[in-house]
């Protein structure tokens, strides 16, 4: 189960989603396979997401194969160009 408790404060987190941005954008542009930068935005998306109570390590929504409608629409997905 996961529990919804933030692990930073608001002004901790704004700093960290803003420094997120810059970290997709250096992913984007580097020289990684496209898979590659698939994993390093995946990791990223649920660094920040554990820090919001949002994730939690181990656990599963849906079995694989099946899409999360709910995580798809995160707002972190990969940003629109």
């Amino acid at each position: 189960m996961i529990a919804k408790q933030y692990r930073v404060s608001p002004a901790c987190m704004f700093e960290i989603e803003d420094a997120l941005k810059e970290y997709y954008e250096a992913v984007k542009t580097s020289e990684l396979s496209q898979s590659s930068k698939g994993s390093y935005i995946d990791k990223a998306n649920n660094f920040v997401r554990w820090l919001r109570g949002e994730f939690d390590p181990g656990a599963r929504k849906a079995p694989y194969g099946m899409r999360d409608t709910k995580i798809a629409a995160n707002k972190l997905a990969w940003p629109a160009s």
